[in-house]
């Protein structure tokens, strides 16, 4: 087992916004705790994994508390690899980011090609681009969203764009 603690403060001005802890990865389990309070568990090595910590943090003139539990023993049954001829570090691996953003924020972004026409994708054909963008809302009232979304070519200019709206700042777009 390794622990690791970080100590900061948050400035009073960032109340009510979404702090959000993030790591590059762990092995193999790891467990977060904030200020002693059990926040969550990810498992795998080399996942990166995220917490929104909100709920946990002080604001101001408080001595906030990062507690990371690293479990890197070899779980045969609960993680892979079984048998394989593969060496697991321990610890947290890259890099640990805390991001602050408005309680309006966009939760999943999501981009992926379609090809058009023929049954195999042939260099120079045309694809279609497809979207999904998820947007979470964490305040009590309802703000309506706009999303655009801009594809743009080597030079910088503008190739396409898409987007959608959301009359209560929720669901996909």
């Amino acid at each position: 087992m390794t622990w690791y603690r970080r100590h900061f403060t948050i400035p009073e001005e960032e109340e009510g916004k979404r702090l959000v802890i993030s790591f590059d990865g762990g092995g193999q389990i790891n467990k977060v705790y904030v200020n002693g309070a059990y926040v969550g568990t990810a498992k795998g090595t080399f996942t990166d994994f995220s917490f929104d910590v909100t709920d946990y943090i002080t604001c101001g003139d408080y001595d906030n508390v990062l507690a990371v539990q690293v479990d890197s023993t070899y779980h045969r049954d609960s993680l892979p690899p079984s048998n394989d001829d593969f060496h697991w570090m321990g610890g947290l691996h890259g890099d640990a980011r805390m991001e602050i953003t408005d309680p309006l924020y966009l939760d999943s972004v999501f981009y992926w090609t379609e090809k058009i026409g023929t049954e195999t994708y042939q260099e120079g054909e045309p694809v279609l681009l497809k979207g999904r963008v998820q947007v979470a809302n964490g305040y009590t009232d309802d703000y309506p969203v706009t999303v655009r979304t801009e594809l743009k070519d080597a030079d910088g200019r503008l190739a396409a764009w898409g987007g959608g709206s959301s009359a209560d700042g929720r669901g996909s777009l």
